[in-house]
């Protein structure tokens, strides 16, 4: 019986396992790459704004190297707009990929998306809105989504915070802005 089992487990030592979403690990670090100080725009507002990006590690966790890979990113930003009611905050999006070449065993693979602006502005020297809009509007992150593939095949997938993926669809959020840029 022992003889019969020796073969097989070494056959099926020596072929590849298939690739599954378990094998790679994804973490995103924000980084702040410009800042603009407030600035008076002769309108009784001032404006500021911040750039940042992601810096993206994939680790793989198999025994043996992996596959050149394909990122898919989306990173969502809630837009306010100075004299906008409460609760018309909009979504915006910036996408793009990441090639990633093989990762060796228990290696890691880094990349950084592009650089993503908010905004913060407000009304100066006492004025409001007549109708009672905001006087302070101030951008702000909704989430990071990545995902990994070998070819068409998902191999991995980043969501943070986690209810991103069940308000939004990839489909969605995953294709670009038609001429509206995040920027």
């Amino acid at each position: 019986m022992q003889r019969m089992l020796l073969p097989l487990l070494a056959a099926a030592l020596v072929v590849p396992a298939a690739v599954s979403a378990s094998d790679y690990q994804i973490s995103t670090t924000r980084r702040k790459e410009d800042a603009k100080m407030a600035q008076g725009t002769g309108h009784q507002t001032t404006k500021a704004s911040e750039s940042f990006l992601y810096e993206v590690v994939v680790a793989n966790k198999r025994f043996q190297a992996g596959v050149p890979l394909k990122a898919h990113w989306v990173i969502l930003v809630e837009r306010e707009e100075l004299g906008a009611k409460q609760g018309s905050d909009k979504l915006d999006w910036a996408t793009g990929t990441a090639e990633i070449a093989a990762i060796p065993a228990h290696g890691k693979g880094t990349f950084k998306t592009d650089a993503v602006t908010l905004r913060d502005q407000s009304l100066t020297g006492g004025w409001i809105y007549e109708g009672g809009g905001k006087i302070r509007a101030k951008d702000s992150f909704a989430g990071v989504w990545i995902k990994l593939f070998d070819g068409d095949k998902q191999v991995g997938e980043y969501v943070n915070p986690s209810a991103v993926a069940s308000r939004h669809k990839w489909e969605k959020v995953s294709q670009p802005r038609s001429g509206k840029a995040v920027k």
